[in-house]
């Protein structure tokens, strides 16, 4: 079982050095390149030679963006594309010690204070809360399915943390990490299935736990959230931005929706007694 540690504060704050780490990222559709295009404009202002890692479906939209990595890739979750973040993670991690993982559709205002608890884990840096707690107060009705799976995972589902999405930091762990990403994404396509289509946080607290992967809570992304960090939160409309979509957009989303799913299912035969017993 991991062994979750809490951070009341961040410590002295340390810049690292611009080669150990980057941040990375989602851009996929038009609105959030177009977020990320703004993203990568602050990080070039607060957090001059780090590079900024995009995982997007139109990379020629960043030509000429000296900090972006910008990786061309097709949106593989089947609704939402919270869990292509591990994709992200994953390009990160071949060419960085470190990853700050951050929400899209976001401003920067000043530098991130970067202590050094962030890079020391060797594992993940979070916002983090007990997961059965968490679903018990916001999707009760799902736990039977996140009780299902982790028992075909063969992990106590109480001892499993919810990783806050918004911001968090992924160290590379050479013996670990690849196990976590691929058990992250097997609890994903089973979440899926089940038509469980939202953000990734429980099922990176799952991947973590399988796969013995450190958690550390910190206070550190309330605090980015508060003072440094404009968060827009786009894809839930609670706030002055809403992504509207035209009868083409609906028709050609709700086909992707369904092309995905079905390829999803297909594959998921492979391993019937996991996904389907």
């Amino acid at each position: 079982m991991n062994q979750l540690q809490t951070s009341d504060s961040p410590s002295t704050t340390t810049q690292p050095n611009p080669d150990s780490y980057c941040f990375c990222g989602l851009a996929f559709n038009p609105p959030y390149r177009d977020f990320a295009i703004a993203v990568a404009k602050d990080l070039a202002i607060h957090h001059p030679g780090v590079k900024y890692l995009l995982l997007t479906d139109k990379g020629e939209d960043f030509d000429g963006i000296d900090n972006v990595i910008a990786i061309q890739r097709k949106q593989k979750s089947v609704l939402f594309p919270y869990h292509d973040r591990r994709f992200a993670i994953e390009e990160a991690l071949k060419r960085f010690e470190h990853t700050i993982q951050i929400d899209t559709d976001i401003r920067i205002h000043r530098p991130l204070p970067l202590p050094a608890e962030l890079f020391s884990s060797g594992g993940i840096v979070a916002f983090t809360r007990p997961l059965a707690s968490h679903m018990e107060k916001y999707q009760s009705h799902e736990i039977p399915v996140y009780r299902a799976l982790s028992q075909k995972f063969d992990v106590n589902f109480n001892d499993i943390q919810h990783v806050g999405e918004f911001i968090f930091v992924v160290s590379r762990n050479q013996n670990k990490h690849a196990l976590f990403l691929d058990t992250w994404e097997k609890a994903a396509q089973y979440l899926e299935l089940h038509r469980l289509h939202g953000p990734d946080g429980p099922a990176m607290g799952m991947a973590a736990l399988k796969s013995g992967i450190h958690v550390s809570h910190s206070i550190w992304p309330t605090e980015m959230e508060k003072n440094v960090v404009e968060h827009l939160k786009v894809s839930s409309g609670k706030k002055r931005l809403k992504i509207k979509k035209n009868r083409l957009q609906k028709l050609q989303a709700r086909f992707l929706y369904h092309y995905r799913l079905n390829r999803l299912r297909l594959k998921a035969l492979r391993q019937r007694e996991f996904f389907y017993d």
